[in-house]
């Protein structure tokens, strides 16, 4: 299994979540079209590449959900392999 953690370069301070998170998803978006990429296409990855092609950011509290979704997504993934 592989974990991933996409963060934005501008970390410095909580000012500007919207352009963070934009910095962090085109990240996780790059690593997820590589060829090669060992990140699942969950739906909560699905959601990812919409909001990040829509350029919106949805919340905090949104962007957690996905992530947690994502991480169940994977972890049922692994335990069924």
């Amino acid at each position: 299994m592989f974990v991933y953690h996409f963060k934005s370069d501008t970390n410095n301070t909580p000012v500007d979540p919207a352009g963070k998170f934009s910095e962090a998803l085109g990240k996780l978006i790059a690593e997820v079209n590589q060829v090669d990429s060992k990140v699942i296409e969950t739906s909560a990855v699905h959601e990812f590449r919409d909001l990040h092609a829509r350029q919106h950011f949805p919340g905090l509290g949104y962007v957690k959900k996905l992530s947690i979704k994502h991480h169940l997504e994977t972890l049922a993934n692994y335990h069924t392999q």
